[in-house]
């Protein structure tokens, strides 16, 4: 991507295995809010994660790719579209957090992995899993990456 259209590989940002693994193993399902944000504040910002994106600004790029290793199963992908929008919309939520019902979460079979990647809809934002699993928008691997992405984005924008 970066060779074919350097343009649109600056508006995306590439996770590595590391940092998911990382997130699976800081981020407990069974965490209040409250210890979700200290393990942030502890581990996961002072931390190798804080490297990670030190001189990135996750919420003005169009996709995030994380790779998830979900439920010790396969491995599959998560792509973030929009994350700013994403943030800022599950910040102004007035309900629980999350409590969403999966709006902004969305299961796609894993023959949506070989789809061109185009123009995220203005209106759009949200986070597609792509993998050999149908994982409902609550499953822990997805939880914990909303999770990180809310705490990242308070951190970041405070």
């Amino acid at each position: 991507l970066k060779s074919l259209d350097p343009e649109m590989f600056e508006r995306c940002h590439f996770f590595d295995s590391v940092f998911s693994m990382m997130l699976m193993q800081t981020m407990r399902v069974d965490m209040s809010a409250k210890e979700r944000e200290a393990a942030y504040q502890e581990i996961i910002a002072p931390g190798p994660a804080k490297r990670w994106t030190k001189h990135v600004d996750l919420f003005s790029k169009d996709y995030i790719f994380v790779p998830l290793h979900l439920e010790d199963q396969q491995w599959s992908l998560a792509v973030v579209c929009r994350p700013g929008l994403w943030a800022q919309q599950q910040t102004n939520m007035t309900t629980s957090r999350f409590s969403n019902g999966g709006r902004n979460a969305v299961s796609a079979p894993a023959a949506a992995a070989g789809a061109e990647v185009s123009e995220p809809a203005a209106d759009f934002s949200g986070i597609l899993y792509l993998g050999p699993l149908r994982l409902p928008p609550s499953s822990p691997g997805i939880m914990r990456l909303k999770w990180y992405l809310e705490e990242e984005y308070k951190y970041k924008m405070s």
